[in-house]
């Protein structure tokens, strides 16, 4: 069946604020401190990356706080990105993540 009318338009609208959020989003992340948890999270991210890149070896990341309870792959792969990135400040890196998740949620 074919869209056509206000369908189209809609679908338009819909996917043109999609795609401006998925821009708008990250480049808002440069614009705000860390939060009271981030530096817990940004160690225990480090942790993982640790534990994963030693080959299972380094254990630390698994009595870290209680943040091993949670999961860690968010965290990681915020690490991850801030390697990628490494000029750039790790906590934008991480709020860029956190932005591109929310976009896709």
């Amino acid at each position: 069946m074919a869209v056509t009318g206000p369908k189209i338009i809609y679908r338009q609208v819909m996917l043109g604020s999609l795609a401006a959020l998925m821009v708008a989003l990250p480049m808002l992340s440069f614009s705000y401190g860390i939060t009271l948890d981030e530096e817990a999270q940004q160690a225990y991210g480090e942790l993982v990356f640790r534990y994963f890149s030693s080959g299972f070896g380094d254990k630390s990341a698994l009595n870290f706080s209680d943040l091993y309870l949670y999961g860690g792959m968010f965290d990681f792969f915020c690490v991850v990105f801030q390697k990628i990135f490494h000029g750039i400040d790790k906590y934008a890196v991480r709020h860029c993540v956190n932005a591109l998740v929310g976009w896709i949620g």
